[in-house]
Formats: structure tokens, sequence, C-alpha cells
């Protein structure tokens, strides 16, 4: 959710790559019962918002401190945090870095070595990870371009398992390797591997071990929620070409729609879940849909090209609007625009904002765009309300960031093969 596209065009594939960020409204539960954490893509509940964060009542006029930096490599993969220990997941050389920092001071606490196995060989001038970390249980799990699948002790970064699914699987790469994000549901960690009845593929948390493998389908740079629909925890994937609902416990398929375009295209953007109801949409030509799940049954309410059309951004879902920048990067035609959910209509749209992601905190919207502006925004269903706007990053930022506990942690894609993960004081502490 979390990874950087860049450039397709309807005839061609132009070099460059997608964040994808990621990023939804899911019912998913935290890695551990602290609000402040953001355990995964998107946070605690995969759906952008920050629950128990309170910010600052005004940052300086040139945006909030930064308190840390640290140097990063290749890769759009965001950080995840639980109590005071961010893991960041990157590529400094050949192989790949998991690095765990301290949130207050930036200090390296453990640092591991992974094989990568990914040299690109498409359109992707940037070899890193896509995927956001997952942290569950003491445990971190990384997906990596080549497909490497690995799990790791949140305590000192020792590799429990590690498996190559895309081997493993026989399942192709995608143009940029694969990118979406892990989710646990029910204890089973899933994955949108793609593939002859392998799209998702669930494991076993302590082992790695296969559960099951389910739908025909390849793999998309979207990253799966969990929703509950019809009174049972659904795990919910846009792949390739398709959106699914699976039972989490055996990988029963629940319902499907066709999503997506063939040819030098891809879906990117997280489904979002809200009020019964499902939200996608995809950059290309493919548009957005918003469907009714009331029953377990999926049916299609409205469905255009115009109102919402997102290059990687999912938007924000608060009450009954949708919020979040429509547009390409590639094409620098990006807006943030407000929409309302249940007939599609747009209700404002501010011209000129380049496209990024959103998260809602303490009612009030961050939007930290491609160019690395971040941007502090009134949540209104009649105009655009922008509070404040500064320049926090020096270097294109396509990776989702984090927050937790009053601080937002965000990265720099790497120029020549060298980025920066930095830590701000938007909020309070504890």
């Amino acid at each position: 959710m979390h990874w950087y596209l860049r450039s397709l065009v309807h005839s061609s594939i132009v070099p460059g790559s997608l964040i994808v960020l990621l990023t939804v409204l899911s019912l998913s539960p935290p890695s551990r019962s602290c609000g402040q954490d953001w355990p995964q893509i998107n946070g605690a509940t995969r759906n952008g918002f920050a629950a128990q964060e309170k910010l600052l009542t005004e940052w300086p006029a040139d945006g909030p401190q930064k308190i840390w930096s640290h140097p990063v490599g290749q890769g759009f993969s965001g950080p995840a945090v639980v109590g005071k220990q961010l893991i960041v997941f990157h590529r400094p050389a050949a192989n790949y870095w998991a690095e765990a920092l301290d949130t207050e001071t930036g200090k390296l606490i453990w640092k591991v070595e992974l094989p990568s196995r990914y040299d690109g060989g498409g359109p992707d001038q940037d070899n890193g990870p896509k995927a956001v970390p997952l942290i569950h249980r003491g445990r971190v799990y990384l997906f990596g371009t080549g497909g490497n699948l690995f799990c790791l002790s949140l305590e000192d970064g020792e590799t429990i398992w590690e498996k190559n699914v895309l081997v493993i699987y026989k399942s192709p790469s995608g143009y940029f390797g694969a990118g979406s994000s892990p989710i646990v549901v029910n204890e089973r960690l899933l994955l949108n591997v793609g593939g002859d009845q392998t799209a998702v593929v669930a494991f076993d948390l302590e082992t790695g071990d296969e559960l099951w493998k389910s739908f025909d389908d390849r793999a998309s740079y979207s990253s799966p929620i969990e929703a509950q629909i019809n009174g049972q925890p659904t795990a919910v994937f846009v792949t390739r070409m398709h959106m699914i609902g699976l039972e989490p416990a055996t990988g029963k398929l629940l319902f499907e729609t066709p999503f997506g375009q063939r040819g030098p295209t891809v879906n990117g953007a997280m489904p979002v879940f809200a009020a019964d109801h499902l939200f996608i949409n995809s950059a290309y030509g493919v548009g957005a849909r918003w469907l009714s799940t009331t029953g377990g049954k999926l049916e299609r309410v409205w469905a255009n090209d115009e109102s919402f059309s997102s290059h990687y951004s999912t938007p924000i879902f608060l009450d009954g609007y949708l919020y979040g920048t429509s547009g390409r990067e590639d094409f620098a035609d990006g807006d943030f625009r407000c929409i309302e959910a249940a007939t599609g209509q747009v209700q404002w749209i501010e011209d000129g904002i380049p496209v990024g992601h959103t998260l809602c905190v303490d009612g009030q919207l961050l939007l930290l765009d491609c160019q690395g502006s971040l941007h502090r925004i009134t949540p209104s269903a009649t105009e655009f309300k922008r509070i404040q706007s500064a320049k926090i990053l020096d270097g294109p930022s396509r990776s989702m960031p984090a927050i937790s506990n009053g601080r937002l942690f965000a990265r720099t894609n790497a120029s020549n093969k060298k980025g920066e993960l930095s830590g701000f004081q938007i909020g309070e502490s504890k």
C-alpha cells in the first residue's frame, strides 16, 4: 500500500515504480491492546485512523519539528510501530535490511541483513521492498520484492522462518516485483501471492506452513483488509483483475467482482469498508465502485471513472464522505477531493495538490503528498479547508507514513539509492 507505480500508459510501460500503498476501513484488531501502535499498513485497523492521538494545537510555520532522521536505501515500504520500536524494511545495497529503531531517538536497536533475490528486469527502477512490515504478537512479517516472506523476532531480529512464495507457487512477480502487504486474520497470515488457485495463500504464523490457498488470479499491489460482513470476519483482497471476499478459516470464496484493466496497468489502492459497503478505486480508466454487502451479497450501487480515480491512494471515510487524492503521479494531475460515498457525487475538488496518503488524526486530515509536503486539513463536505501546509521532506515521498504517540514517521524514497526516514513531533506524547 503500500509502493509507487511510475509511468504506465495504455499502450506502453514507461520506466518507473509505484507505491502502493497503500491504504481503507477494516475491523482488523491491533497487534496488542495499545491504541498508539501502528503495527501494519495504514494503521492498527487499516483504515488510516490514528484513533487515540492528540494533535498539537499548532505547528511552527515551517511544519512540525523534526526530532530525528535515519538513512535508508531503496524501497517504498513504509514503517510500522509497536510500543517504542519502529521497524523499517529497505534495500541499501545488494540485500535487504530490516532495522528496529527507537521511536523517541531514532537510535538503532537491531539490524539484520536478508537476501533479496530480486533484480528488477521490468520498468521498476527501485529494487527495494514495497510491502509494509506487519508486527503481530512479538513477530515481524516482511514480504520482499522477489517473493521472500520472512518471519523475524521483534525482540532481536532473529529469523524464525523464511520462504520464497513466488518460487514455491510458481507465481509471476508483476511489473514491479511483489508488493502487497500481508494481513493477520483469525491468527492466520494471509498474502496475495498470485497464481493458479494461489491468488491468496494462508500461512501458519509460527511455522510458515501453508494452511489453505484460494482463487485464481495474479497478484496486485493493493493490500487487503478485514471486514465484518454479514456477521462474519471476511478477508477482502483486490487482486490483479478482481475484488474478492474470503472466509479466513478456510479460504472459501464468499464473493467476487471483476475489477481491473488488462495491459500495463495495476491495482494499487486498498479497499475501504464502511457502513456495510465496500469502496474500491484505481486509475488507468478503471475508476471507482461503491458496493453494498448487505446480506453477504455484493451489489453495485454506483461505478464510474469520474468520482475518484487514484494512482495508489486510499481515501479516508468520514461521516458519509470519502476524502483523498485522485489522479496519477506520473501525469502530475493530482487533486484533493471529497465525494459523497452513497452516490459518488463530487462535493468539491482542490486542484494542484500532488497525490499522496491521507490519514485521520484527532478529527483532522493529514495528507503527506508525494513531493514531501504535509497538509493539515479540516474535513468538510462543503469546501476545502486547509489549516497549514509545509514541506517537511527533502525529496520524493511515496511510502506510507506511520503515526504513533504524537509522532509522524515518514521517509523519502531513494535518490542514488539513498533516502531518509524521519520522525516529526505532530502531537502530544506520553
